[in-house]
């Protein structure tokens, strides 16, 4: 299979920048609340079936504890009683203390399930807005230039670039008066959006109805809930990389 030069992607990329730039209007940032589960505390009831598991209504935070006990309240029961799949599925172990038809009492987080290559849009949009910056950038241990300036995101640092490389860094924000009384929990970047033709000049945030065209969905994230209670900005940046 060939293999894409360096160049070649940076190629791709510095058009990517130029139409970016060009028409700077038409790439927004969409904020959106998603599903109402999604990283929230649940409890349900449920009963194990014949092989000791029974699912839940949605899959677990990894990281989080899980508090297991009979429906009824007379019992409750350790981490090596039970255990949870990925997809949401509780089972008794072996050596469990957990009769296989019990009826059990589940309270958990509700794990946000990643993005797919398959989205168009995000599931509960609530805003969007401009781009504020866009730069070259490259991981700080590619980096040749010792005056380069780093940017760490997530758990990896970037260096900016003058010349174009194979990633662009991208980033938008929330005002702390936009989308107050929300919850964000996804994030979209869309590209060849129109906004209507009647807003004001200046406008920076766009409720839905004031987005004429969508666009197309470039990269989207999911994170757990941040409330927006109109005392702080909200930040988001992504990586593009070819």
């Amino acid at each position: 299979m060939p293999v894409n030069m360096n160049a070649g992607r940076a190629m791709l990329v510095s058009m990517i920048r130029e139409r970016m730039d060009a028409n700077q209007a038409g790439t927004l940032f969409a904020f959106g609340a998603g599903e109402p589960w999604w990283g929230k505390p649940q409890a349900e009831v449920v009963t194990l079936g014949e092989d000791g598991s029974a699912a839940l209504k949605h899959p677990v935070f990894d990281s989080t504890p899980v508090s297991v006990s009979l429906a009824d309240g007379s019992q409750n029961f350790v981490e090596a009683d039970f255990a949870i799949g990925p997809s949401g599925v509780i089972a008794r172990t072996e050596a469990s203390n957990i009769a296989p038809d019990a009826m059990l009492s589940v309270s958990y987080e509700a794990a946000i399930p990643a993005p797919t290559l398959h989205e168009s849009a995000l599931v509960d949009e609530v805003g969007r807005g401009r781009m504020t910056n866009i730069d070259y950038v490259l991981p700080s241990a590619e980096n040749e230039n010792p005056d380069a300036r780093h940017l760490p995101v997530g758990n990896q640092s970037y260096a900016f670039s003058d010349e174009p490389t194979r990633m662009l860094l991208i980033r938008g924000r929330l005002a702390a008066g936009d989308a107050v009384g929300k919850a964000i929990t996804e994030f979209g970047l869309f590209s060849g959006c129109e906004v209507a033709a009647d807003l004001p000049p200046g406008q920076l945030f766009y409720t839905p109805d004031q987005i004429a065209t969508p666009g197309t969905l470039l990269m989207a994230d999911r994170v757990r809930p941040l409330a927006r209670d109109g005392m702080s900005s909200l930040d988001v940046t992504f990586i593009l990389e070819i």
